[in-house]
């Protein structure tokens, strides 16, 4: 289930909620957008995890089940795996930050995937260049090491980074739950 699909209005609100603002001055940085959380929670008045966890559990999902669907919260580091099940919540996290990255406009991408990768690097093992080939569908090390930023300008078609509408299509700020 997806947020656009069930509240399509509302997640074109997240959406345009988390766009950099142009500056007031000219010459200055853009405003920066809101974050997913916030967005949400502006515009839903929840956020976009606490509605997948509501719905996991009233599928009747296990605990174990919900604990990944959580993310790791940004305000703390990523220092290591310790189950199959942190495994897979690290990744899905990691994928999810990278996604989000990646639909930064400009050269604002490049930077963001970086943090990426210092954040879940070491727990994931995971380079600069593996994380691109990810999200351009390669396999690890096909990237080469001079693969110019933003992503989107080298992405085949099909692959997982953003076009101008979003990720996979999807409005940012939309997320499957």
């Amino acid at each position: 289930m997806c947020i656009r699909d069930s509240f399509p209005d509302e997640a074109l609100q997240i959406h345009r909620l988390m766009q950099p603002a142009p500056s007031p001055r000219e010459g200055e940085p853009e405003e920066p957008g809101m974050s997913e959380e916030s967005a949400a929670f502006a515009v839903l008045g929840v956020d976009i995890e606490t509605i997948g966890i509501a719905v996991a559990r009233h599928w009747g999902l296990d605990d174990a089940v919900v604990h990944m669907i959580r993310h790791h919260p940004l305000s703390t580091p990523v220092r290591s795996v310790e189950s199959d099940d942190d495994m897979l919540r690290t990744v899905a996290s990691c994928a999810h930050e990278a996604v989000q990255a990646a639909a930064l406009p400009g050269t604002r991408a490049g930077p963001a995937l970086q943090r990426v990768v210092q954040r879940y690097g070491r727990a994931l093992h995971l380079s600069l260049r593996d994380l691109q080939a990810a999200l351009l569908g390669q396999p690890p090390g096909s990237v080469p090491p001079t693969q110019p930023m933003p992503l989107e300008a080298q992405a085949p078609a099909g692959s997982p980074v953003r076009s101008r509408e979003g990720v996979f299509g999807q409005p940012a700020g939309a997320r499957c739950v």
